[in-house]
């Protein structure tokens, strides 16, 4: 492209549409000093890189222009390469390695939600009260306590007295201390 091309087709669309350099600068943030760079192409005044096809991206949008191609054109202009757009490199394929230990990590993953799961409603179950067979005690068949017996100092287990189960009655109809 020849020196002027860029700068006079930007010059050219911006006074077409009417806008002063003030206008762009007001709505872009970009100091008018840098936009008349880019108009009289004077590439040492502009901060350079990314920054420039900042600005050209910038101005070509306010002006309802194609940004990709006025940064084609700036770029042609000073001899600069496009920027490379990111993630739009190819990401090379997983190896079998790779896949392999991802099956790994899902299906150990899967393991262990499933055992949590188990854990979970065994747990659940034992604290409502429904223990399973293996785990579940006798049930006392007396509505009474059962008195503690304490041990005698040879070991042997001492009878508990009659009045810690309680009175006994043979007939319930007949007031306690009467004759039988």
């Amino acid at each position: 492209m020849d020196k002027g091309t860029f700068g006079d087709h930007l010059r050219r669309e911006r006074e077409l549409r009417g806008v002063s350099l003030e206008e762009i600068s007001a709505a872009t943030r970009i100091g008018t000093r840098f936009l008349e760079a880019l108009e009289s192409e004077q590439w040492e005044v502009l901060p350079g890189g990314v920054f420039n096809r900042g600005f050209v991206r910038a101005v070509a949008r306010f002006l309802g222009l194609d940004e990709e191609g006025m940064v084609g054109e700036y770029a042609l202009a000073t001899n600069d390469r496009p920027e490379t757009r990111l993630g739009t490199e190819k990401q090379p394929a997983p190896s079998s390695e790779t896949r392999r230990l991802l099956w790994l990590v899902v299906l150990l993953a899967v393991a262990l939600v499933a055992g949590a799961w188990f854990a979970w409603h065994r747990y659940a179950s034992w604290r409502a009260g429904r223990r399973p067979a293996a785990v579940s005690a006798p049930r006392p068949t007396s509505h009474l306590p059962a008195a503690p017996r304490a041990a005698t100092p040879t070991g042997d287990p001492v009878p508990a007295p009659a009045s810690a189960a309680g009175p006994t009655r043979k007939n319930p109809k007949k007031p306690p201390g009467g004759p039988d």
